[in-house]
């Protein structure tokens, strides 16, 4: 029997660390082959050996980092761990607007405006047109402009505008009566929810029904599923006998209508959306009066789910933790970008939330509802195990105020350098970048503005003065920002010089 090897170093895995290991075995095996030139024959041959090692050697790594939901990269293995985890990644969401038509002159019949009339942003070279489409009729009484409003200064006549293009009665094929059947979509990005398949079974088309996957399905469920790849390409799934029915073998007997759009680039500003993508008879002017009411989210990223799809498996039968029901939240709410909680001090039963969406959007009482409800076991929400009552706050933004002293590089100008630090503290304080529960290190920031990576130039030596602590610890609900910024500057080339 052969006896093991021993003395293998399993970390020596590229090109060079293989070919210095055969040249070193070569010389115990054959002390008389001396000729190690790289013209040589036998050590090209090595070097061959070595470069295919090497390749092997990252295949290897690859599909080791694959096989692990923290390690893995392509998108296709996140979902199959989705899928046992029993977790369905968020798909990319179209905005919605209400939308208002003003008409040239009023009419002395009902006007319509159709449903799917298309309206769009301005176009620019810096930012492309977005296109939205009505998703109703809407009907402009007979006596009236169109932009009358209420008393409360709503708009009386107003319209849902969603973002994307339609696509009608695309075929995807015919059923070859094969199980598991894929069919691949000709337009991307894909609004999933808006999917709609009909099948032609043989007495005409009917509707079949999107799921998140065929666990639930049966021999005669008409379910399909929707996925999309890391490049956007969705690719709709029918059953295979089992879980979910498959479709009868038939000569283009598939079609499908969905949206073509999604995502924030759907989250314009107030009266943004105001070009007719094709002239209306009697329409003078079009405008979306305010934001979204429904906002737009891209699909959830690879980092996004590798963190969400073990919260949701954690959580699948209700929030214990206190971290857990932050967790939750910033789970089901994409416009959550930071999230804490603590149990109450007055009442360790209660749970006390702090809450802070992306963009500095209001946290309104609507919105809090919605996060209630969440939780509300009455309202078929998640079971409160952890807590008895919530409560819900917005965070406590505390100024931190900066005295530092700044001795300036010769030929630099004070006043670009203390720009330039001011710059790189509104952008590390800025809302949203620095979170819940974080001790605030000053020396680390200054640290950080005298790093080269940070490419500031002309500091020669700087003291942070103020605060006189160098750790900040915050206070529950509480967030550092940027406050006053002060400087002691001395050398460099100063504006009374330059005058």
């Amino acid at each position: 029997m052969r006896k093991a090897t021993a003395n293998i170093d399993y970390t020596s895995k590229d090109y060079e660390a293989f070919r210095s290991m055969m040249l070193k075995q070569l010389g115990i095996k054959m002390p008389e082959y001396t000729d190690l030139r790289q013209s040589d024959a036998g050590v090209v041959i090595l070097e061959l050996l070595a470069q295919g090692l090497d390749i092997i050697s990252y295949y290897q790594d690859t599909m080791a980092n694959e096989a692990f939901l923290v390690t893995a990269e392509q998108r296709d293995s996140l979902l199959k761990w989705c899928q046992m985890l029993g977790y369905t990644p968020r798909n990319a969401t179209p905005a919605r607007f209400n939308q208002v038509f003003v008409l040239s002159s009023p009419q002395s019949t009902d006007t319509i405006i159709p449903q799917g009339t298309v309206v769009k942003t301005y176009g620019t070279s810096a930012e492309p047109e977005v296109l939205f489409e009505t998703e109703r009729d809407l009907k402009i009484p007979a006596g009236c402009l169109g932009n009358e409003k209420k008393s409360n200064g709503d708009y009386l006549y107003t319209v849902s505008v969603v973002q994307g293009t339609s696509v009608e009665g695309e075929v995807l094929g015919s059923s070859t009566g094969a199980a598991s059947q894929k069919f691949i979509l000709n337009y991307s990005p894909v609004v999933v929810d808006s999917v709609s398949v009909f099948v032609n079974e043989g007495s005409g088309y009917g509707q079949w029904s999107r799921v998140d996957n065929f666990i639930d399905s049966t021999t005669v469920s008409r379910h399909f599923t929707v996925s999309v790849s890391n490049n956007n390409e969705a690719t709709v799934t029918f059953g295979d006998g089992v879980f979910g029915k498959i479709p009868v073998a038939c000569e283009d007997n598939i079609f499908c209508c969905y949206l073509v759009g999604g995502g924030e680039t759907g989250n314009v500003g107030k009266n943004k959306i105001k070009v007719l993508d094709s002239n209306i008879a009697l329409v003078a002017e079009t405008f979306n009066p305010d934001l979204a009411y429904e906002r737009g989210q891209d699909k959830e990223t690879n980092a996004e789910i590798k963190r969400n799809a073990p919260i949701a498996n954690r959580t699948i039968w209700g929030a214990i933790t206190a971290k857990d029901f932050s967790d939750v939240i910033k789970l089901h709410f994409p416009d959550v970008e930071l999230c804490t909680a603590y149990y109450n001090l007055d009442n360790p039963d209660n749970l006390d939330i702090y809450v802070y969406l992306k963009d500095e959007l209001e946290l309104t009482d609507e919105y809090i509802s919605r996060i209630l409800e969440l939780f509300d076991e009455n309202a078929g929400g998640r079971k409160l195990v952890g807590a008895d009552e919530l409560f819900i706050y917005y965070p406590e933004f505390v100024p931190v105020d900066f005295t530092i002293d700044l001795i300036v590089k010769p030929r630099y100008k004070r006043e670009d350098v203390e720009v330039a630090i001011k710059n790189y503290l509104t952008y590390f304080f800025r809302k949203g970048n620095y979170d819940f529960n974080t001790d605030l290190s000053i020396s680390e920031v200054a640290t950080n503005i005298m790093n080269p990576k940070t490419e500031i130039k002309g500091i020669k030596a700087l003291k942070v003065v103020s605060p006189t602590d160098d750790i900040l610890t915050p206070e529950r609900g509480e967030i550092y920002c940027l406050g006053e910024v002060v400087f002691n500057t001395t050398g460099g080339i100063s504006d009374e010089a330059d005058e």
